[in-house]
């Protein structure tokens, strides 16, 4: 079963807070969620959606503004509750970022930025999630939206997909896109911004106690949005597992290194 997940951030232009949202659907689900999404962008004489540009008049939204963003999200939020199957959004705070995670990070393991952590939990979180929901044959790709993070991400990405046995043969490929291509990408852009008046407190962070995505879909009355804040107990185990990949993948090239040297002495 191939799930196709959209990811964009709010958060990185100097905000005490960064969040990232996926938006989680079949693959071959997402061409009606498109289709209805491109109608809505016409209706609306819309380019593309983007809430921060549109309520600042950033180009093109210079004639935009709170009320007619407004207007845009009152029909926008319909259709995706009835067309994505789940979303999640990871956040955290920077300064607790810094003390509990960058900090403390062994000077070996990669210094992952708060939003490479955030990637990392939202990879790992909307797999298992899919897994769960749709069972092992699950096989999930990932569309983060084009910034100078993506490197960052296919990094983790690879490590996640080589490091972690769980994860493995659930995760697809990753790819970077620009937000104008993917429908999917403009409605992780809204929850990740107004995701940010959801997520304030360590004490939203869940767990889904749902065994099925039709459990789920019940109890939130359409798409259920999954939240999770990583604060002062979940930050320790997020450290410790980069540096146990970072481990990981210096003795693997310890062992190559050996291999390509013992190659070398077998030839002479």
């Amino acid at each position: 079963m191939l799930v196709n997940a959209y990811a964009d951030e709010s958060g990185t232009g100097g905000e005490s807070r960064i969040i990232l949202a996926a938006m989680v659907q079949f693959a071959h689900k997402w061409h009606r969620f498109n289709s209805r999404w491109d109608a809505l962008l016409k209706r609306r004489n819309a380019p593309y959606f983007h809430l921060r540009s549109m309520r600042n008049r950033e180009a093109p939204f210079t004639d935009w503004g709170g009320r007619r963003t407004g207007a845009f999200i009152k029909e926008a939020a319909p259709l995706i509750e009835d067309n994505v199957a789940f979303g999640v959004t990871v956040a955290v705070d920077h300064d607790l970022f810094k003390t509990e995670y960058r900090d403390k990070l062994h000077p070996g393991a990669h210094k992952d930025s708060a939003y490479g952590v955030c990637a990392r939990i939202l990879i790992e979180t909307t797999t298992l999630l899919a897994r769960q929901f749709w069972g092992e044959e699950t096989v999930a790709n990932f569309v983060f939206e084009t910034s100078g993070h993506f490197g960052e991400v296919e990094r983790i990405f690879r490590d996640a997909k080589h490091h972690i046995h769980e994860l493995a043969q659930h995760l697809g490929k990753v790819s970077a896109g620009e937000k104008d291509e993917f429908c999917g990408l403009q409605a992780a852009d809204l929850h990740a911004s107004v995701g940010r008046r959801w997520v304030r407190d360590p004490k939203d962070r869940i767990t889904t106690p749902f065994k099925t995505l039709g459990e789920a879909r019940k109890a939130a009355n359409g798409c259920p949005m999954f939240h999770y804040v990583l604060d002062k107990e979940r930050l320790p185990e997020i450290r410790e597992q980069s540096e146990s990949i970072s481990r990981e993948k210096k003795w693997a090239a310890r062992a190559k290194g050996f291999e390509r040297r013992k190659a070398r002495a077998d030839l002479r």
